[in-house]
């Protein structure tokens, strides 16, 4: 279940964004309200690997930049992303800095689950195709897995 946290006085620095617990969940801050969810579900990570590495193929065979899984996105004032995969352009390199994503990507990617839904239903709002992402990909596995197929 999501928790929200109110933002100090002022809003969150990214000091303060990078002080949060690192226990296993996944912390954003959204117009200075922090969303905490639970880890990431296997078939979840399993759905986000696939599309990896998909991209990593597409991407890198054409040499159009680098494709980067569970980074901050730091450049819109107010929000400190951490989408599931960002595609950031080959010109836009220099945003790549160690605190994470500084410059918007080409495409940020977050693959819906129960957990992460819930929170940004609540927001109403798309802050990372508002904050000036080229492309805004979506991919909603299914609740269940299907069933096994024995090959």
């Amino acid at each position: 279940m999501s928790q929200i946290q109110r933002a100090p006085t002022g809003g969150w620095t990214y000091s303060e964004y990078a002080r949060l617990p690192d226990d296993g969940n996944r912390y954003e801050v959204l117009d200075g309200e922090v969303l905490e969810t639970p880890a990431p579900t296997p078939h979840h990570q399993k759905v986000v690997a696939r599309l990896l590495v998909h991209l990593l193929e597409y991407v890198e065979a054409r040499g159009n930049g680098w494709v980067l899984q569970d980074v901050d996105l730091l450049f819109a004032s107010g929000h400190f992303l951490r989408p599931d995969l960002v595609v950031v352009p080959a010109h836009a390199r220099e945003g790549i800095t160690d605190r994470g994503v500084e410059l918007p990507p080409a495409l940020v990617v977050e693959v819906l689950s129960p957990s992460s839904l819930l929170p940004r239903l609540r927001r109403g709002a798309e802050p990372k195709q508002e904050a000036g992402t080229g492309d805004l990909g979506r991919g909603a596995p299914p609740l269940r897995p299907g069933p096994s197929r024995a090959r």
